[in-house]
């Protein structure tokens, strides 16, 4: 119930009322792992927003500029938020991982903090070996880096695991 609340905050920009509730939740379950991934959507939700009042048109008016500063610095602020929340439910839910890869992905680039996200796909992979979608995400960065042999020892691996899988 708390989940489903705190889901209709965030679609209400209610967004640090939202986060009470999913803490609301951990508070009647620390396990559940899906708190944190609204926790973490919650953030990146409220960072758009911030995003998008920083792209309105510039204007002569230098305060103004400068305001459009604030929500950009605003916008990056809340997205290295949801960044943590996001790995916590990786590592709570490991099978589930791939819900915020894509999440984590982007995040991370957007704030241009790019070797973190090898660290959390090694990280994931020592939780749940056989992940396929973190093993292909961890060979796409060998790969855009040069190293072909460890892209392809990886993907190898995958393919051992699942040969039929569409994502290796």
């Amino acid at each position: 119930y708390k989940i489903q609340e705190g889901r209709i905050l965030i679609k209400n920009k209610q967004f640090q009322n939202a986060r009470k509730t999913f803490e609301a939740a951990l508070n009647i379950n620390s396990d559940l792992g899906v708190a944190y991934y609204f926790i973490g959507n919650s953030y990146s939700s409220e960072s758009e927003d911030a995003y998008q009042q920083s792209l309105e048109p510039q204007t002569a008016d230098k305060s103004f500029n400068d305001e459009k500063l604030e929500h950009m610095k605003r916008a990056k602020e809340l997205l290295g938020k949801a960044i943590p929340m996001w790995i916590r439910y990786a590592e709570l839910n490991p099978k589930q991982a791939w819900m915020v890869i894509h999440l984590l992905k982007d995040g991370l680039f957007a704030l241009e903090r790019y070797s973190e996200f090898e660290d959390i796909l090694k990280q994931i992979l020592k939780n749940d070996s056989d992940n396929i979608e973190v093993i292909a995400s961890l060979s796409e960065i060998f790969s855009h880096r040069g190293e072909n042999a460890e892209a392809i020892e990886l993907i190898d691996s995958a393919l051992e695991q699942d040969p039929t899988s569409l994502i290796v």
